[in-house]
């Protein structure tokens, strides 16, 4: 489905390197930063048997939503010409799932501000966050080990990559694993 022409704000911080939303606080005067003020297109699709909203915005950007009862999981394609439906999420033959591009050309996000457990300890009373779901400690170490969520080319989700980027002031680390396209 592909509804009209929505208008929206949503400000956004420009690095040097890569585009982020900024969620703690609207660019400030003198700030490299835009105004994204529309949205083209949205777009429902499925990805390893899963639901997934696609939302297009003007400036060629896409962010994905999935689309369950607590819709909690956001992928930020800074270039939306990155996005490709079948290579969002795939299943391997023994059912193995994996983002493969997760790091390098889209970037995991999660807003759950009511959501109180123990996997949830890094978005509970937060706003839109980079996906830090089941993260212990914020270190470099655990972002970068040996769980499915590190970002880490063996890993299979690589979802941690955003909050190791924000951890190094929103800049993309020298060492980072992946290059990002």
């Amino acid at each position: 489905m592909i509804s009209e022409t929505i208008k929206v704000k949503y400000y956004i911080r420009k690095d040097n390197r890569k585009l982020f939303f900024d969620y703690k606080k609207i660019a400030e005067p003198g700030e490299k930063a835009w105004l994204i003020d529309t949205i083209d297109k949205t777009e429902e699709f499925t990805a390893a048997g899963r639901y997934n909203l696609a939302i297009y915005f003007s400036d060629g950007s896409v962010l994905i939503g999935k689309m369950h009862p607590s819709l909690v999981d956001y992928y930020f394609y800074p270039n939306g010409k990155n996005f490709k439906k079948d290579e969002f999420m795939t299943v391997s033959d023994d059912g193995t799932e994996t983002r493969k591009m997760c790091g390098t050309t889209f970037f995991a996000f999660e807003f759950s501000p009511i959501l109180n457990d123990k996997n949830s300890k890094f978005h509970y009373r937060k706003g839109f966050e980079p996906y830090k779901r089941a993260l212990n400690e914020l270190t470099v170490e655990e972002l970068t080990g040996s769980n499915v969520n590190a970002c880490t080319p063996g890993a299979n989700y690589k979802v941690w990559c955003t909050a190791l980027i924000q951890l190094n002031g929103w800049k993309i680390p020298n060492d980072y694993p992946f290059k990002v396209k």
